[in-house]
């Protein structure tokens, strides 16, 4: 338990005057926008596109991490970049897992929602068959 504590303590460490890490933190809030505005005006293929493209910066975060390190001079005043990997998961990529985990949770209700007014559909039809054929036995 203190060992993940320690690990979130990094966050308190920051120098968050910096201004590629506001930089980083307008990143998010654009990436959090374009889902939630996918998602508004039930943009599907914008959706799976933001979808797939933060999982492969996830994916990437390592190769990001990796170049952070060699060349923080050049964007930071302090090296953030460990190699554990650890700035870079929690800064870049957990905020960007979260947002993959919104929109899987989105569609998850709306596949539950739709397979529930396909159901009710079903079985009004159903309904309607057996009524028909209850009169058409009563002739």
């Amino acid at each position: 338990m203190r060992g993940h504590f320690i690990k979130w303590c990094i966050l308190f460490q920051i120098d968050w005057e910096e201004r590629w890490l506001w930089g980083v933190l307008l990143f998010h809030l654009i990436c959090a926008l374009a889902s939630v505005l996918a998602m508004r005006y039930d943009c599907t293929k914008v959706q799976a596109t933001l979808f797939v493209w933060y999982l492969m910066l996830v994916y990437w975060s390592e190769y990001i991490n990796d170049w952070g390190s060699r060349n923080y001079r050049l964007f930071s005043e302090q090296q953030y970049f460990d190699s554990q990997g650890m700035f870079i998961s929690i800064v870049f990529s957990i905020p960007l897992i979260l947002n993959c985990l919104f929109t899987l949770m989105l569609w998850m209700w709306k596949s539950t929602t739709l397979m529930l007014k396909i159901k009710k559909i079903q079985v009004r039809q159903q309904a309607a068959e057996d009524t028909k054929q209850a009169e058409e036995k009563s002739k």
